[in-house]
């Protein structure tokens, strides 16, 4: 198994919107990041899991365009913003596949 982390695109702030989708930049950088990844390295992932919030989905969607993980893309929990890495550590033992996991700082 290959873990694959993946910090969201810039967001709108909370003033802008509360839900703080990607900005144009932002999705500009997702878009630039993972095309560069698949042209410079030999990568497949098998499934793309975010915390559900609406800039980490978007950063999903976005590399699942580059990357056609063949098991989609899914909301998974514990990867909201402060949420303990411990979980997802002891999470990772179960799991065989190629991963990537977009999420937040820190």
């Amino acid at each position: 198994m290959k873990l694959y982390l993946m910090q969201h695109g810039q967001a709108k702030s909370k003033q802008e919107d509360p839900d703080r989708p990607l900005t144009e930049k932002g999705q500009e950088e997702v878009e630039f990041i993972s095309a560069f990844v698949l042209r410079h390295l030999s990568i497949s992932i098998n499934q793309i899991m975010h915390s559900g919030k609406t800039r980490a989905q978007e950063t999903a969607e976005l590399a699942a365009e580059q990357f056609r993980p063949a098991k989609g893309i899914v909301q998974a929990d514990d990867l909201e913003p402060m949420a303990d890495p411990v979980l997802w550590a002891n999470r990772l033992e179960d799991i065989d596949d190629d991963i990537m996991l977009v999420g937040h700082l820190p």
